[in-house]
This record gives C-alpha cells, sequence and structure tokens, in this order.
C-alpha cells in the first residue's frame, strides 16, 4: 500500500471515529462513480441531514491546510458525485458537504482534526 493510500486511510478512520461521537451515523465510505469519490456518507441526527464528507489528511505543514486541497475543481467534482449518490439511491434528500482536515503528527504521536460544515456550496 502506498504511504499516501495509508495515510488517508488512517484519516478516514479518525474522521469517522470523530463524526461517531459527535452522533452521526456513519452509513457507507468510499462510495465511488464515475464523477469520483465520496469519503463518508453520514446521517447528522442532530440536523436530520444527510452528509457527504470530505477527508483531507497532511503529515505537516509544507503544503498548507489539508481543507485547502478542496479547491474550486474538487468542490464541483464533489457535488456531481453527491447528486449521482441521490440519483442512484433514488433520494430526494436535502444534503450538505463537510470537510474534514486532519493534520498528523507523527513525532508527537497525535493529531489535528478540523471539521467544516456545510463547506461547499451549490453555484
Amino acid at each position: 500500500m502506498l504511504e499516501k493510500q495509508r495515510v488517508g486511510g488512517l484519516g478516514e478512520d479518525l474522521a469517522c471515529r470523530y463524526l461517531k461521537r459527535k452522533g452521526y451515523k456513519i452509513l457507507e465510505r468510499n462510495f465511488q462513480k464515475r464523477e469520483g469519490e465520496i469519503d463518508i456518507l453520514a446521517w447528522d441526527k442532530k440536523a436530520k441531514m444527510l452528509v457527504f464528507v470530505e477527508v483531507k489528511t497532511r503529515t505537516g505543514g509544507d503544503f498548507g491546510e489539508p481543507q485547502e486541497a478542496v479547491n474550486f475543481f474538487k468542490q464541483r467534482k464533489l457535488l456531481r458525485t453527491a447528486y449521482a449518490y441521490l440519483n442512484k439511491k433514488g433520494l430526494e434528500e436535502d444534503f450538505r458537504i463537510d470537510i474534514v482536515g486532519i493534520t498528523l503528527d507523527y513525532v508527537k504521536r497525535s493529531a489535528h482534526l478540523e471539521h467544516f460544515k456545510n463547506a461547499i456550496e451549490e453555484y
């Protein structure tokens, strides 16, 4: 397994644990369609809303904050994939797209996680 995939998988695991502690129900992971991939699909029990979660994990700050990697093109791809998911499942749910940015510090054996709710809006 490539280091990038290992780091990404670890980040997704951490994000799932965080979301569960916050009251989310994890419905699916790594949903893939031609349009792209959604890392985590969850149900926000408090908001009663379907949430598509993009997880970005970094091992340092050399390339900026993890969430900064979700540029305009990635945002458009996430929206297209979210609509493809809803279409495939025959759903007409309200939804939002969140970003979870994680920075790992292997020296301190710690992780810094930031959750950005409703981070991507339709254009």
